[in-house]
Formats: C-alpha cells, structure tokens, sequence
C-alpha cells in the first residue's frame, strides 16, 4: 500500500488545536492538515473525524490527522476515518468503548520539524473494541512506535478492503507488546503482518512481544521479518512470547524469515497453528530464521500440521507439541540442550535425525520416529503417552539391519511400539521406572521380530509395565519389579551374542529384582543366555511362568549362559501344561552353560512341566550343568509336573533347608538315559508328600551332622532308592514310608509321625517317638528304641504275617504292636526277632487276626524270637490291652513250657495248676459251663477268662427281668379298679399312669459266677379305649399302654488272676439298656370280683456292656405275652375284707443282634421262656367322709423261671448261663379315692431267692405309684 508522507505544512492548509476533546465531528478537507496536541495535555475524544481521500491518495488529495506533543489522546467512541493518521509525538489510548481508526502511523520519523514532534508515539489499548480498517505502522520512516495492549479487543480489518499490519517499517522501529486481550488480523489471505519491513534505506526492525491474550491470524500472511527484498538493508523481525497464544488461522501462513531475518523465541504461552501454515523462509528470499522454543506450546489447530522447520530446544527449558487430536509431521531438525514435551491426542511424527539433548516427555498421544528419523541424543523419555518408532528404518549399530532406537532413559506409562525394530534403553547409566508397555511385532521364535534391551548399569523398574512380544533383553545393569502387575512375554537376561555386544553400555551380563507386586512371563525367561550372564533375585511377590494355551519355557543357564535364580521370598508360578520346561544348564552347541536356583525363602511352584537339572537336550558342545541349592522355602513340585535331577547334563540338587514338596510319580534320576550322573543330597530339609502318594526310585545322599524329614504329609510315601551318607532320617506327618532298598546310611531314623514301614534294610538306629509307628518285614536294623509303636508286619495282606529283625530292642514307653491268628499251639503271628542283642522293657499289643481261640496245651503261639545269643529280660514284654480270641484270653509268657526256649515270648489262652509237691495227677480243666470252677482250683489245665464273659452274659437276664417290670400285674398298673362294691361310677372309660423301678442283686449261674448290682426302673401309661358289658353282670375293659424302662448295673465275676494261677472275683464291667415299649390289654370281671387279665408287649431294648477293653453295642427286640386271674373271697376278717388268690404266667421271647466289642464278634443270642407266679392278696376296703374309700391290701407271690437259659457266643465258643430259680415276693399297697374321679395307688415290696441253683438267686426291693382317672 502507498504511503502519504506529511509534506512541508506550508504547501497544505494546517488547522492546529493546542489540544482535542469532546464529541464534536471535524471534516479535513483535502489538502488539510488537523495538528493537535501542541499543549502536550492529555484530553479524551469522543467524536469524528472525517479526513477526505485514502492514505494512498496523494497528499493534495486527503485530509490528514497528525498527534504531536507529549500528552496522550484517549479516543474512546472516536472514530477517524479516511485520509492519513500520524503520532509524533506522546501517544493515543482506547480505555473502553468502540473506536475506529482506517489508517495509522505510530511513530513516523520523516517529520522532524514539526512542533512537539519527537518521531515516535504510542498506543495504549486497555479496554474496548479498537478497529483498523486499512492498516497500522508501528515505527514507520525511522520513527519509533510502540503498541500496549493489556485488554479490550484490536480488530484488523473491513471486509472487502485489504489490511496491513508493520511491526517496524521502512526503517522504523515497532514493537508490539500483547499481555491481555485479543488482536484479530485479516480479511483475507492476501493480508499481511510484518515484523521489520524494509525495502529501501535503513533496516527496520519489528517485535511482537507476546506474554498474554491472543493475537489470532485469522488471515493472511505473518511474516517474520522484511516481506520485500530492499535496495537497502533488509529489516528484522522478532516474536518474544512468553504467554498468551499466536493462533495461525488455518487459512493463514507463518513464515519465520521472509527477505529479512526473523527469530520467534517461543518461551512460553502457546502457539496455535494447523495444516500447512508454518514455513521456514519466504521464496528463499535470503533471510535466515531463528526458531527457539524455550517452554511454550504448539498445538495444532484446523488440521494436521506439517511443518518442515528447524527449531532450537533452549536449554533448561520444557517446549511442547500438542496434536490436540488432529496429528503433526515435523520434518525439520530439533536441537539444542532443551525438552521436548508431546501432549494431546494424536500424532507427532519425526522425520528427521533430531539431536536435541534434553529430555522428552510423551505425555498423551503418539510420539513417531519414521525413516531416518532419531532422537538420539535426548537425555531421556517420560512416557505416558504412545512411543512409535515401528517406521525408522535407520540404525547407529553396524550390522544390524533392523532400525535400531537408542534412549539414554526411558520413564513414564506410556506405550511405546517397536515394529520389528530395536528400542535400546539405559545408554546413561541412570536408574529409572516404567509403568507403560512396549510392543514389539512378532514373537521371539520369528526370524524378524521386535527387540527390546536395557543396557547401561542402571536398574529399569517395570511396576505395571508389559513387554508385549517379541523378545527383550538386558545387557547391562537390570530389572526391577516391586508392585503392581508386570508382564513380559520373552526376556534374555544377560545376553551375550554379538548384538549384545555392540549396544552402547553392554556389560552382557543383566539382572532381574522382584521385590513385590506379580511378574508374568507369558513365553519364556532365559537368565544367562549365549554365554552371557543373567541373575535373578525375588525376595517377595510374585513371579508367574505361563499364559493359557501358550507354551512356557524358564532356563537357567541357556546356551552357554550362566544364570542364577536366587529366591528368598515370594512365590514363583511356573507351567500351563505337561509340556513345559525349566531347565537349569540348558546346552545345545558350544561352550557349557551353569544353571543355579539358589532357594533360602518363597515358593517356587512347578505346576506344570517338568525341571530338569542339567542340560534337557543333547549338546554337540558341552553339556550344560545345574544346581539347586535349597537352604530354605518351599519347591513345589504339582501332581501333573515332573522333576528330573539329571538329563544330558548333571544336576545337583542340595536340599539343605525347606521343603521339596512332591507326591505320585514325579521324581525321577536322568532323563531318558541320556548320560547325565546326578547328586542328591540330603542336608537338613524335607521331603513332603503333596497330591498323592510319592513313589521315587531315586538314589540319595544323607549329609552328616544334619537330619533330613520325609513328611509324608497323610498320603504315603514308597522309597525303593538307596539312602546313603552319614546323616540322619526323620520320617514325619501321617501317612506310611516304606523303604524297600538296601539303605547304608549310618546316623540315626527318627519316627517322628505316621508310619516308617521297612520292607529292605536299614543300618542306622531307629528312634520311634510317641507318635510314630516303625513298620514291616525289615532286616539287619541296629537298634530301635521305641517311644511309639513297632508293629512288625505292617502292610501285610490279611492272612499274611511278617517279621521284624532288630540287635537291639529298647522300649522307651512304646509298645511292640502284633497281628496274632490267636488260635491253637503254633497258630501263626507277626513276630519281633531280636538278632544277637537285648531287649528292654516294652509294652505288647495283640490284634487278633480272624483266630477264633482255642485252648493251647503247649508253648502257644511264638511272637518274640531270639536268635545268635539274642537275650530278653524277664520283664522285657508285658502285654497291654486284652488279646481275645473267641471266648478266650491270651496271656503274655516268657519261655515255653518245661524250660524250653527261655528268651522266647509265647502267647497262650492256658495256665496250668500242677499237681501238689506230694504227687498226684494233672487232671484236665473245666471249660465254661453253667456251674463256675471250684475253689480252689484242682490241678489241671484251665482257661484263661476275661472280663467280657461275665459283664455280657448278665445282659439277656436282665433284659428279661425289665420285660416283667415294665408289663406288671393287673394291680400294679392300673390298682383296684372298684372302689365301692356297687360303684357304678367306678366303671367309665379312664386313663392311668404309674412309675415304677426295682433294685438288681442277682446271681446268674455261669463259669463266670455273673453277679450284678443295680436298678431298673421306668414310667407307664395307659388308656382304655373300650369298657363294656357282653353278659349281665360282667364287665370288660380293653386299651394299650406305653412304657420306657431303662436298667443299669454293675457287673463282678471271675477272670483270670494277673499271674495266671487261678481265678478271682472283681468287677468285671457294666451295662445300660434303654428300653422302649407298647403293649395292649383285656380285662374280664366277673359277678362277685373275680378277673382275667391278658396282655401282649413289643420292647425295643438299645444299649451297651462295657469291660475295661471293650464295648459291645447292645440293639434287641423282645414279645411278652401274659395271663392273670384272681377270685376274691369275702371273709370276716375287717372292714370290707377280702382274701383273693392269684395266678399269672408270662412268656418272653428276647433276641440281640451280633455286635463288635472292639476284640472280637459277640452273639447274645435269644432266649424264650416262661415265669410263673402263684400269690394270695388281702384287701380291705374302708369307706372314708366325704365319698372318700380306702383300699389297702398286702400280697404274697411265688415266682419261678423256666427254660430261659441265655447263651453268649464269642466267635464259636458258646457261654451258657442259668437264669431258672424261685424266688418269693412281699408287698403292700393301696388304692385310694380322693375324688369322686380320680384314685391313687401304689405299693413297696421285696422279693429274695426260696430255692433252686445256689449260684443262681435274684433279690430286691421294688416299688411303683400310679394315678387314674375316671370320666
């Protein structure tokens, strides 16, 4: 656009105000001049001024407005249109309101003369709208201007007229200082904003200083520096932002030099710009540019960017880049010492090998290396966003020829994409932490695939992250986990191949450290791999080996490699099926690789696959080894998981602390025969059953000074391998170990828990605690002292029998426990052999096994052998418990009979009474009848009986007995049922109950001479359901009852004396019988008194006799049936007497089911029988006042068993025992009317034996009180 400079004020008409203020409208003709502000006042002006023409226009063609002087005009609400605007001299101001000026001049320098000129000005804007509608100059002509905005709105632009914009023109000065508010330039892309525009003279020198609010290209052209090549020197531009924002509209263009140079120093605030608006140069103009960014932003705007400048990274500074969702290509270079930060959605995409050194921060979207782009000189990556380097096609090391991607350091929890490409992390040495993932393409198994490697000596921690595919390596310093959850699928820590060796930083060699949260490894970890060295230290948290349906591999040691697991703590997951491996040495060519698991604390938990120590695979090198040594934690092998302690390679395995579990068939020695030796060796830790028994054929190494535990943990453990070494052997947890090898080892076996079975042999001592059992057919044992249980023979079938070979035997509180046919002489038995020593005094337990006894008449049956001069004290074995078989006890003998096999132990069911010092002969002894043996004993030979023959026999008779008690006579249920010889009344329908109980001193004829002690006792009801009359003058009354009786006593009879010499009377046992009844009845009376009474009861009897060894659970049943009749004779012998003879006979039948008693079966059999009764009653019946009667009566009765002889069966043996005896009772009682309907009754008596058996009697008092009532 033209410019109209002032000419000399003598050629134009100057119309001059010292000062201008108020609202007024001036018109400037053409060829004039308004001149205000001589009096250097600052006044405001709210009006018009109308200058004629344009500011192209020639001067003789225009009016012009010129402020000069040192005061400043605020032109809020003006408005100066047409013409030419000039300040030379103090300055305008916009505070608020609208103001519009079309053309301005701030600062013009070629009108010097002029009064109060100083060739500058000013323009403060601070509030309201200011609007240019042709252009500003800001210093123009060697002038100086300056331009303050701290608020309100600058508008640029009238549609349809182009506008302009001159920061510094035509070797002027400007500078334009934007802290608040909002600049809008352009109408259309044909406007332009130049900072420095010069094409002639002077340079002219532009500057945007930019700290807050908005300066918005909406349109056109921003050029930093002169747009026009000058025949003079070129002018300069600057932007200075340190806040706000440059927006550069998407149809506007931002170019950092044009003809001049331009410098845009972006330390702050934001620059906002899209599409392709941002350029380096103008037409290649000559001018250079400067582009530092020193903090601020650029965000992306309208569209992608696509920038092809360079920029300068100051220093100490953070800039950053945001796509803002829309994406960016930079293609320029990025340098200097400053960061660089990516933030929004989006892409930013580097094209080029940008060498900033400071850090770089992702903090959303996508950061993209593509081509030969780089930022390998960055300090570093915070990453929280997405890193892609998937397109670089370039690479700083020689010979490999995928892109490679160096980073001294890589933080944050972003995503970084690998392609098929290398990420080198850690060039700088300095520890860092990683939450994000790094995805590499492929897997570790594809020829091309992404790689991941840290290297460097500093500690990467990936809390959190996944290294997704392909494969990662650590070349230098390590790894660390500590929380959260961590995923890598394929990890070669401590590679050393050639790539690994020419990584920046590589010491080949890396380190693994879990400390917490859980790490996953999806395909395989190799810890020391190509000769390499690889180490892991977990101390907690967990380590997890296997993603479902993906194979999963861990080597220890991996071609070459020497790795080293060191697990203190934490828990290590390894396998998803039997197919997996873990291999400690693995080796397939070249030099030998060493495997180390060293186990102080944790899990490590196979649970699935298999362990192999030692090289799995056949080298064409040499083997790989491996070792593990376990002073502590816990190896779990899992029940579909195999463990082989040698392969190809040799394997150790030290289990010096902790715990192998292990169970069915999962250990083994070598694998396959391929020719590797191994060594177990057992130091001090334990072997625990887990799953299912353990079944192991493998060969071990007792350490001594320690002592090794096999738990077998309740399930069982079968050992066939040899035990060797001189250390010791717990055996613990219940379950059975059966050693069945020819064990050498020589410290001592300890039996803590749970059965040690031997079925081969054993040298070393063996120590049996309280709660452990020593077991089986074993040889050559040294010495056992037993505290717990020795049971030679254990594991046998039914029917088979073993024996036990020991030195020496020492009972230390144990017990020698034995599986005895207990039958005749020479019946087989378990047996202990004590084989050239001694035995202690020890406890023995007899288990019968199916022998039904029988009566030894010689040694009896041999259960203690000694042999080579094998010695037994004469209280070496005392016999605990009680050994019967059938009706038969056994006893515990030293020697045989007539002094033959001293030091041998016999059991016999025997004892013999010799015939006095002067002679006679040995008769035989009686055998269990019904009458018991005499006293004392005759010479002969007599068995040896225990408390159960005379405690079970008494259970039958007693029984029996409750059935009488509960089932009665007429009158102790029910009393007299008149009360008045005529008492109608006395015949309605009734109901009536009674308790009823009786004392037991009886006396049962038996071998055993059963006495018992006690009572029997219970509670009857009763209804009449039918009372009537068939035949005049007789009466009928028919109803059920229900009864629960019980029975408890003691029991003494005779057993075998302790020394077994005769037999003594004590107190056998006890017995408890619950009885439940029902039971119905009929009653026919007849015209003068007399009756008949019929009954019929079912019992259900349950119960149990108890001995000091056994209990025998009783369960019966038993039927009664009973009939009575009485004829009552009135005699004169007091008030209303009567004298009525009675009879009664009852017949039982009572049956018990076979039972267990813990030491054999026992039938109480049933028996069926009859008692009778004859007795006379006398009854008075005294009438009282008020309708009260009176019946007292005292009775006699005979009673007489018959046929109820009860037998018991032990096994075959029968025990029969005689109940038949007569005995006589005596009683009183009566039956009285309190109420017209309501009696009470009751009576006490006695009963003793009159006759019979001696050895038989029954005695007691007895007694029952009833009620009934009548309606």
């Amino acid at each position: 656009m033209g410019l109209a400079p002032v000419p000399a004020l003598a050629q134009q008409t100057v119309t001059e105000r010292p000062n201008l203020s108020g609202s007024e409208t001036i018109d400037t003709p053409a060829n004039n001049v308004l001149f205000v502000g001589t009096d250097n006042t600052s006044t405001s002006f709210s009006g018009a001024i109308n200058n004629a023409g344009v500011a192209s226009d020639p001067a003789s063609q225009q009016g012009q407005f010129v402020k000069t002087g040192g005061g400043t005009l605020t032109l809020d609400g003006a408005r100066i249109r047409g013409g030419s605007a000039f300040v030379i001299g103090g300055g305008l101001a916009v505070t608020s309101s609208d103001a519009a000026i079309d053309y301005l001049s701030l600062g013009l320098g070629n009108a010097p003369t002029l009064p109060g000129s100083t060739s500058s000005g000013t323009l403060n804007v601070s509030g309201g709208t200011l609007t240019f509608n042709s252009a500003l100059q800001v210093g123009d002509f060697g002038g100086t201007g300056t331009v303050t905005q701290t608020a309100g709105n600058v508008v640029f632009g009238m549609p349809g007229t182009p506008v302009s914009l001159n920061i510094g023109n035509q070797g002027g000065t400007g500078t334009y200082n934007l802290a608040g508010g909002t600049v809008t330039f352009g109408n259309s892309t044909t406007d332009f904003m130049t900072l420095g525009r010069n094409t002639q003279g002077s340079p002219s020198s532009g500057t945007l200083n930019l700290s807050g609010g908005t300066f918005n290209v909406a349109n056109g052209t921003l050029f930093i520096g002169s747009n026009v090549v000058s025949s003079g020197s070129q002018g300069t531009g600057t932007i200075n932002q340190t806040g706000g924002t440059l927006a550069i509209g998407s149809a506007s263009r931002l170019f950092l030099a044009a003809a001049g140079n331009g410098t845009y120093n972006l330390s702050g605030g934001t620059l906002q710009i899209g599409g392709s608006s941002l350029f380096g140069d103008f037409n290649n103009l000559g001018g250079t540019y400067a582009f530092n960014l020193g903090g601020g932003t650029i965000q992306v705007v309208g569209s992608a960017l696509s920038a092809g400048v360079n920029a300068t990274l100051v220093g100490g500074t953070t800039s950053t880049i945001d796509t803002n969702g829309m994406g960016a290509t930079w293609s320029g270079v990025l340098s200097g010492s400053g960061a660089l930060a990516k933030a929004g959605n989006g892409v930013l995409t580097l094209t080029n090998a940008n060498t900033y050194t400071g850090m770089t921060t992702i903090s959303a979207g996508t950061l993209a290396l593509t081509g030969s782009g780089s930022i390998n000189l960055t300090s570093g990556m915070l990453n929280n966003g997405t890193f892609d380097i998937s397109g670089v096609t370039t690479t700083p090391i020689p010979g490999v020829a995928t892109g490679v991607v160096p980073l001294p350091n890589l933080s944050g929890s972003g995503t970084v994409i690998d392609g098929t490409n290398i990420l080198v992390v850690g060039t700088d040495n300095t520890s860092t932490s990683f939450a994000g993932t790094i995805i590499n393409a492929g897997t570790a198994s594809d020829a091309l695939h992404g790689i991941f490697v840290k290297t460097g000596a500093g500690t990467f921690t990936i809390n959190g992250a996944r290294i997704q595919g392909g494969s990662a390596f650590v070349v230098g310093g390590g790894l660390a986990v500590s929380s959260g959850g961590t995923a890598i699928d394929y990890l070669s820590l401590g590679l050393g191949n050639s790539l690994a060796t020419q990584v920046p930083g590589s010491t080949s060699s890396g380190t693994l450290n879990v400390s917490g949260g859980t790490l996953t490894f999806n395909s395989a970890l190799q810890v020391g791999d190509f000769g390499g060295t690889g180490t892991v230290t977990q101390t907690a948290g967990n380590v997890v080996f296997g993603m479902p349906g993906t194979p999963v591999s861990l080597n220890i040691g991996n071609q070459g490699g020497t790795g080293t697991y060191n697990l203190a703590g934490g828990t290590v997951t390894f396998g998803n099926s039997t197919t997996d491996f873990m291999t400690l040495g693995r080796n397939t060519q070249g030099s030998p690789s060493s495997g180390t698991l060293n186990l102080s604390g944790g899990t490590f938990n196979v649970a699935n696959g298999t362990l192999f120590i030692g090289s799995n695979v056949t080298s064409t090198g040499s083997q790989g080894t491996g070792t593990i040594n376990q002073t502590g934690g816990t190896l779990a092998i899992g029940s579909a998981s195999r463990l082989f302690l040698a392969a190809a390679g040799n394997g150790t395995y030290n289990l010096s602390g902790g715990t192998l579990q292990i169970g069915g068939s999962s250990l083994f020695g070598d694998f396959n025969n391929l020719g590797g030796t191994y060594a177990f060796n057992l130091g001090g830790g334990t072997i625990q059953v887990v799953g299912s028994a353990l079944s192991a054929g493998v060969n071990a190494t007792l350490v001594g000074g320690t002592t090794s535990t096999i738990d077998t943990n309740g399930m069982g453990a079968t050992w066939s391998g040899v035990l060797s070494g001189s250390g010791a052997l717990a055996k613990a947890g219940n379950g059975v170990l059966t050693l069945s090898g020819q064990n050498t080892f020589t410290g001592p076996t300890n039996v803590r828990n749970g059965v040690l079975n031997l079925t081969g042999s054993l040298q070393s001592p063996v120590n049996v605690e309280a709660n452990g059992t020593l077991g089986g057919t074993g040889t050559d044992l040294n010495t056992v002292t037993n505290a717990g249980t020795v049971e030679p023979g254990f594991g046998l079938p039914a029917g088979q029998f073993g024996a036990m070979t020991v030195k020496n035997f020492v009972g230390a509180g144990g017990t020698l426990a034995l599986r005895t046919f207990l039958g005749l002489d020479g019946s087989p038995s378990d047996r202990l052999i004590i084989n050239g020593g001694s035995a202690d005094p020890s406890a023995v337990r007899i288990t019968n096994a199916g022998g039904s006894g029988g009566l030894t008449t010689g040694n009896g049956i041999l259960v203690v052998e000694t042999t080579n001069g094998g010695t037994t004290a004469s209280d070496a074995f005392t016999l605990v418990g009680e050994a019967r078989g059938g009706a038969e006890d056994y006893r515990l003998f030293r020697g045989g009979l007539n002094s033959s096999n001293p030091e041998d132990w016999f059991l016999r069911s025997s004892f013999v009474v010799p015939p006095p010092p002067e002679g006679g002969e040995e008769e035989p002894g009686t055998g269990p009848g019904t009458e018991p043996p005499s006293d004392p004993l005759p010479p002969g030979v007599y068995p040896i009986i225990g408390p159960e023959l005379a405690t079970y026999g008494v259970v039958q008779p007693v029984a029996r007995q409750m059935g009488v008690e509960m089932l009665g006579t007429l009158h102790e249920r029910i009393g007299d049922t008149l009360t008045t010889e005529s008492g109608g009344a006395g015949w309605a329908n009734s109901a009536w109950g009674r308790v009823f109980g009786g004392q037991i001193d009886n006396r049962y004829g038996a071998y055993a001479d059963p006495r018992v002690s006690g009572g029997v006792g219970g509670v009857q009801t009763g209804l009449d359901i039918w009372r009537g009359s068939v035949w005049p003058g007789h009466r009928d009354a028919a109803g059920v009852y229900f009864a629960y009786g019980y029975g408890s006593a003691d029991v003494d009879g005779l057993v075998t004396n302790a020394t077994a010499t005769g037999y003594t009377l004590e107190h056998t046992g006890s017995m408890h019988l619950n009885a439940y009844t029902g039971g119905g009845y009929w009653t026919h009376y007849g015209p003068s008194g007399w009756y008949v009474d019929a009954v019929v009861q079912g019992t259900h009897y349950d119960g149990a006799a108890t001995t000091q060894f056994a209990n025998l659970p009783v369960r019966g049943t038993g039927f009664a049936t009973s009939l009575e009749g009485g004829y009552p004779i009135p005699l004169p012998l007091g008030p209303g007497f009567e004298l009525e003879p009675q009879a009664q006979i009852i017949w039982q039948h009572v049956s018990f089911s076979d039972a267990n008693d813990g030491l054999g079966e026992v039938s109480l059999g049933s028996t069926s029988g009859a008692s009778g009764r004859l007795g006379v009653r006398g009854k008075w019946t005294i009438e009282g006042s008020q309708g009260a009667v009176w019946q007292p009566y005292v009775r006699a009765n005979l009673w007489r068993d018959f046929n109820a002889q009860a037998t018991t069966t032990f096994a075959n043996d029968r025990v029969p025992l005689n109940v038949q005896a007569t005995r006589l009772e005596l009683a009183g009682g009566v039956t009285a009317r309190i109420k017209e309907r309501l009696n009470l009754y009751g009576q006490f008596g006695y009963q003793f034996a009159v006759s019979g058996d001696s050895n038989v009697r029954r005695s007691g008092v007895e007694g029952d009180l009833g009620v009934r009532y009548q309606w």
